[in-house]
């Protein structure tokens, strides 16, 4: 994954859900907006990795291995830690793991009974101490205060079963492990939960309850229990008044809802061409060697004369550490791209993420400029350009 697409990917995030509360929120179409809030995440990661092709010449996009380059002026092959993948790696992992824990907590620990079956679905009756009523995949678990209004509050919590909302909870909860640092997927969370409690009301509404009734039914049941974010309360004071306010909306037809259809093409066009217009055609292996690619394409990457042996001694000869940064003490990690031409000719070459200090960037770039001429690389046996992408680390 570039950082174009990490960087479109975020915002494809924000964009959705900003169209979404503009045209769909607010219109009453709940079975639609739950298919938009399940597959809107799936359709941002997506969009940045749908390259439509411009032209039939192909560019080959070719990571090599980051060299380092010490004080002493000698440059080694050396992995880098890359500490901004790693904390995310590791934030996802600690998201996931607490959603994993609460949810073996709610469905292993609970301390409720076995009271009935409700419609084919179990129900189970709390102790006055364990939260609030509420569904958990194919389980109702009720309260005891709310006993005197047992079918209507089954019948909400039977919806919820039935169209199995906890399974899109656990996909949020993967979406959520992916991007717990883009604050946008927290509101996707907190607008599906919403649609949810839309759904099941439309459904006790349809059995032919009055709005009023079931209304006051809730108000009568809203005290300071949560359910929490893992499962389908009955009665979440956050959302309750935008709840009573959507009965008048039931199943409401709105034309906004297809306006949605050219946005969020408008935006898949944008993100496409976007990516599209990076030099970048198609992704081979991150290293200097012949690969083999999925189809009946044969691929040879460039390769610098020597291989990658040839390629590292050129670096760690001719790589040295401004005198100036290094008295300063100064050290950082650029980025820098460049094109082998089918004549094998290095081409382009330019910084794609700074170290921080010119200095630097100028003798990454100095040195590729005085590279002579690669084995360019071929396709199908005729040769292609290939673009190359060197990460070089500054280190005291």
């Amino acid at each position: 994954m570039t950082l174009l697409q990490f960087i479109l990917i975020q915002a494809n995030l924000v964009v959705l859900f900003g169209l979404y509360k503009w045209l769909a929120a607010k219109n009453g179409q709940y079975n639609f907006n739950r298919w938009y809030l399940i597959l809107g995440p799936a359709v941002a990661i997506a969009l940045p990795f749908m390259i439509f092709e411009r032209s039939t010449e192909t560019t080959l996009s070719v990571l090599l291995p980051a060299v380092e380059v010490l004080k002493d002026a000698q440059a080694s092959n050396a992995t880098v830690i890359d500490w901004s993948q790693i904390a995310i790696i590791v934030g996802s992992a600690l998201v996931f793991g607490i959603f994993a824990y609460s949810l073996w907590k709610l469905i292993g620990a609970k301390r409720a009974t076995y009271v009935e079956e409700f419609r084919g679905k179990e129900v189970y009756m709390l102790s006055s101490e364990d939260g609030t009523t509420h569904s958990l995949f194919n389980r109702i678990y009720l309260h005891p205060t709310h006993e005197n209004f047992r079918e209507i509050v089954l019948e909400h919590e039977y919806a919820h079963c039935k169209g199995r909302h906890s399974w899109d909870l656990v996909l949020m909860a993967f979406y959520k492990a992916l991007f717990w640092y883009n604050p946008a997927i927290y509101r996707w969370g907190k607008e599906m939960q919403l649609n949810h409690e839309y759904l099941a009301d439309a459904h006790v509404l349809s059995l032919g309850v009055p709005p009023k009734t079931y209304g006051a039914t809730l108000l009568a049941l809203n005290f300071s229990h949560s359910g929490g974010h893992l499962v389908h309360a009955f009665n979440q004071p956050s959302s309750l008044r935008k709840r009573i306010v959507h009965f008048k909306h039931q199943n409401k037809f709105n034309m906004k809802h297809l306006l949605l259809i050219p946005a969020v093409a408008a935006m898949a066009f944008a993100t496409t061409s976007m990516v599209s217009s990076n030099p970048t055609k198609q992704t081979t292996a991150p290293t200097i060697q012949t690969v083999e690619v999925t189809g009946d394409e044969d691929v040879t990457q460039a390769e610098y004369p020597g291989g990658k042996e040839g390629l590292m001694n050129y670096l760690m000869t001719n790589l040295t550490y401004p005198k100036q940064l290094e008295k300063e003490g100064a050290e950082g990690k650029v980025f820098v791209k460049f094109t082998i031409a089918k004549d094998g000719q290095v081409k382009d070459v330019n910084v794609v993420k700074s170290s921080g200090f010119e200095a630097l960037d100028a003798e990454a770039v100095r040195v590729i400029n005085n590279m002579q001429s690669w084995k360019p690389a071929t396709k199908d046996g005729k040769k292609v350009a290939s673009e190359m992408t060197l990460p070089i680390v500054f280190k005291l």
